[in-house]
């Protein structure tokens, strides 16, 4: 998914798509993190 988001900004294995690419992808793995939170049942 974040290859993808990347590759739509930039050409692939560029630097602007590698940094592209680890922005995307620290993205998703906070919005991974946050829906883990919110499923989370708070005790």
């Amino acid at each position: 998914r974040a290859a993808k988001s990347a590759s739509h900004r930039a050409k692939r294995d560029t630097k602007a798509w590698q940094i592209l690419y680890g922005h995307a992808l620290r993205q998703y793995r906070q919005e991974a993190e946050l829906e883990q939170l919110l499923k989370t049942p708070r005790k």
